[in-house]
């Protein structure tokens, strides 16, 4: 996964998952996190289309850490979310 950012906008790009068997993916979930003293707080969600790889948000703070989470969903329902944290300058 990948998070790049310009003013107070994220833009998240991951790769799909790769064919296991499994049924094929119908979206994808990526949610912006703030970490605060004792918990995570969403900041921003955003849903996008299985032959999409990435979402783009907006109105965060800067010089703030957060945690973005990539869930991608099937018929099963979400999978486990892929995550990285990122500092907004």
């Amino acid at each position: 996964m990948r998070v790049k950012a310009k003013k107070r906008r994220l833009v998240v790009r991951w790769a799909a998952p790769l064919p296991d068997g499994a049924a094929e993916v119908t979206k994808y979930r990526a949610r912006v996190l703030l970490r605060t003293k004792k918990k995570l707080k969403q900041r921003a969600r955003c849903v996008a289309k299985a032959t999409s790889t990435k979402c783009r948000t907006k109105k965060l703070v800067k010089r703030r850490t957060y945690v973005v989470k990539v869930q991608a969903r099937n018929a099963a329902g979400y999978g486990a979310p892929s995550q990285v944290r990122f500092r907004l300058k």
